[in-house]
């Protein structure tokens, strides 16, 4: 789904799936409630913010180094 989204310009390049399982990982540790779903919707904001293409940052780099 990474890759689709890249390809159609959806997101930006090099996006690692297990880079975004771990900062998804907020999601079962928020507690419940009302306010516990306000938190998940501002915190989904921020990572899907990140994600998108022309979104500022740096760019990716791989563990040997490349960029993406």
């Amino acid at each position: 789904m990474l890759r689709a989204c890249e390809q159609d310009g959806s997101i930006r390049p090099g996006v690692d799936p297990d880079d975004v399982l771990l900062m998804l990982g907020f999601l079962w540790r928020t507690g419940p409630g009302e306010e516990g779903e306000a938190r998940v919707a501002r915190l989904l904001d921020l990572v899907i913010d990140g994600l998108r293409l022309g979104a500022p940052g740096t760019p990716v780099v791989d563990p040997e180094g490349a960029e993406s």
